[in-house]
């Protein structure tokens, strides 16, 4: 059901679309419209409030929103003789399903890793769900086993990930 995509910038305009992307996601417990009415005006402060830091694409077919991929810039503290650093966390990315296996993902981190590689940033670090990792692969991106998690808070998602993550690291030879 997918046609041509075209991959943008968000802006300030978008969020209704953002709001709607998040929500058919279903990764939230505000997936239903009932739920948060007022979604959308919560949505629009936050990204107000990141927008120096943040950037998010959003992926369009005939003019209607299908997917985005957000990227929080995060520069890391000089230090002495050494070259400043900054780095990307990518996180919220969403391919409406009928249109998944189109290339939308992949344009989306495309259009992520240009930007990064445009502003010279150092990396880009995701948290990929299992079936998203073949998508970032053939983008580049590999496992990093130098990164620790501690999950703060009582959501099973946020605690059950990294223990999983950390078990099976602790497996690997």
């Amino acid at each position: 059901m997918s046609g041509t995509a075209r991959v943008r910038l968000a802006g300030p305009g978008d969020v209704p679309a953002l709001a709607g992307l998040r929500r058919a996601d279903g990764a939230s417990p505000t997936a239903e419209p009932d739920v948060e009415p007022d979604f959308e005006r919560r949505l629009a402060a936050w990204a107000a409030e990141t927008a120096e830091r943040r950037q998010t694409w959003v992926a369009e077919v005939a003019r209607e929103p299908v997917g985005m991929l957000s990227v929080l810039r995060f520069d890391r503290m000089p230090a002495p003789g050494a070259p400043e650093q900054t780095w990307g966390y990518v996180s919220s990315v969403f391919v409406r399903p009928e249109h998944r296996g189109s290339g939308i993902g992949a344009a989306l981190v495309a259009a992520a890793v240009q930007h990064a590689q445009q502003a010279g940033w150092v990396r880009l670090l995701l948290s990929p769900s299992p079936r998203s990792v073949a998508v970032y692969a053939r983008a580049g991106f590999g496992r990093a086993d130098g990164h620790l998690v501690l999950a703060l808070g009582d959501d099973e998602r946020t605690r059950a990930a990294p223990r999983i993550e950390a078990i099976a690291r602790a497996r690997t030879p």
